[in-house]
């Protein structure tokens, strides 16, 4: 009953809180404009930019997506990840050296490991 009492007192907090501006004066938010860059993503957690100005977009789900000029494109061949909770295909960078190596790093939550559970891998 205390639980209930007190999810009904943070609802009710939350929707004054989130209520319309009672001064109608500006705030900071009201500039704010936004570009849809992609679509169709399903939960993007990581990207970077390539020097030729393309997206390399991490999906929590395990996919790594290329985007060039609005096209989409599913780069194949990454490890098996483990999507749970926070875990899956994460962040990704370039090697600071990119252009001479070619070196991309992504981190991923991996069944293999120590202990029990999902770790964090570095690939």
């Amino acid at each position: 009953m205390k639980w209930l009492k007190f999810t009904s007192i943070c609802f009710l907090l939350f929707l004054i809180s989130s209520g319309t501006n009672p001064n109608n004066t500006s705030t900071e938010l009201d500039d704010f404009t936004y570009k849809v860059v992609v679509d169709g993503l399903s939960n993007p957690w990581g990207f970077t930019f390539l020097p030729d100005g393309s997206m390399l977009i991490t999906e929590k789900r395990g996919e790594l997506i290329h985007v060039k000029n609005g096209k989409k494109t599913k780069i194949e061949g990454l490890p098996q990840t483990q999507e749970y909770g926070q875990g899956g295909l994460m962040d990704i960078e370039l090697h600071p050296n990119f252009e001479n190596n070619q070196y991309i790093y992504f981190t991923y939550a991996a069944s293999n490991g120590r202990g029990q559970g999902f770790n964090t891998a570095l690939m």
